[in-house]
């Protein structure tokens, strides 16, 4: 099976595929920027190339399912993250018997897709623990639930390359290498070179992730976002690339998650109904827990997904989560949403 976005609608810009083409030679313009040699922009285009070609980014077809991955080999704890994040998240999953009976009424893959954003406070780790305690609830009814980590799109690259920070290394030690047999001082340029080894390690991932929002094997989705208050990036993957592909046939949950917040006994619940604050800009927040002291039950409904808006060209919940967290931010991505522009590993340096 060639990989297309197939029967679903892509919301705005259906050039999609077209941007993994012309990957390389926009990769290969941002090399060009800075004061690298010419040998050494060269080496690393051949650095870059091997490591596409490792991680499967040019790949046709859509990647198997059947082999869900280990939480903890994949998807690596944030080590900037308070301690109250140290431990792992003490909670179970229970699916409402309304929205399971809705998944399973599916045809096929009765699959939730997860996605992130904002490592920094572990919402990595908290994604793929959802997603195996969703797992666990109802796999009895042929529901399951993955992060991008966990699937076989990030198995080769994983596999040749490691995770995060191993990737960086072998890049960098794949350019040392390459560099010393042409007899290229290393520390020339040393910030450069490794400005470029962090924007080609981004890339690969932005990549991949740009086929996992457009997979449209899954019909729901959960997005793990930072809480208003933290650190929210306009220009990381998930808001950047994910949330202008994710197919328009997705009935999506935004999900906040604060895993360094205090709680008191009062209030042990962790889970509740956003609309307490009076609104509705997010559908369920997690909030601080010691896991040493405490677990808790979160249950998810099928209110809790929601529609793409045609009108809109979105989903509401996802304009209003940006509202809350800066209106801006919200300005600055319609506008981006609307007009096609996408940032992008392989056109800029976000992080």
């Amino acid at each position: 099976m060639s990989f297309r976005p197939a029967q679903a609608r892509l919301c705005p810009d259906e050039r999609a595929p077209l941007a993994l083409v012309r990957g390389k030679a926009r990769l290969q313009r941002v090399l060009q920027i800075g004061a690298l040699t010419a040998d050494q922009q060269r080496i690393l285009e051949n650095v870059q190339e091997a490591f596409y070609n490792a991680a499967g980014v040019n790949d046709t077809e859509k990647p198997s399912l059947d082999q869900r991955q280990d939480t903890s080999k994949v998807c690596i704890r944030s080590t900037q993250a308070q301690n109250a994040c140290s431990g792992d998240v003490q909670f179970t999953v229970k699916l409402n018997e309304d929205l399971l009976q809705a998944l399973q009424k599916l045809p096929e893959n009765r699959m939730i897709k997860m996605l992130w954003t904002g490592w920094v406070h572990d919402a990595q780790r908290f994604a793929c623990v959802l997603a195996d305690q969703i797992t666990a609830a109802a796999h009895e009814g042929g529901v399951e639930a993955y992060a991008i980590e966990q699937t076989s799109y990030a198995t080769k690259l994983i596999n040749s390359h490691g995770t995060w920070d191993a990737e960086y290394e072998k890049l960098q030690q794949e350019y040392r290498n390459a560099a010393s047999k042409k007899n290229i001082n290393l520390e020339e340029n040393e910030e450069d070179v490794k400005k470029r080894i962090e924007a080609i390690r981004k890339g690969v991932w932005d990549r991949l992730s740009l086929k996992w929002a457009q997979d449209d094997r899954f019909k729901y989705a959960i997005a793990i976002l930072p809480s208003p208050g933290q650190d929210f990036n306009i220009n990381a993957t998930l808001p950047a690339i994910e949330m202008h592909h994710l197919s328009t046939d997705t009935k999506l949950c935004l999900m906040t998650y604060n895993c360094e917040a205090g709680f008191d006994k009062s209030d042990l619940d962790i889970y509740r109904e956003y609309k307490q604050k009076g609104s509705d800009a997010v559908d369920i927040v997690v909030k601080g827990f010691n896991p040493q002291e405490h677990g808790f039950m979160l249950e998810l409904r099928p209110a809790h997904f929601t529609s793409y808006d045609p009108k809109l060209k979105t989903w509401p919940v996802w304009t209003r989560y940006l509202a809350l967290v800066d209106n801006n931010a919200r300005k600055e991505w319609m506008e981006k949403h609307e007009s096609g522009r996408f940032m992008g590993g392989w056109n800029d340096n976000s992080t």
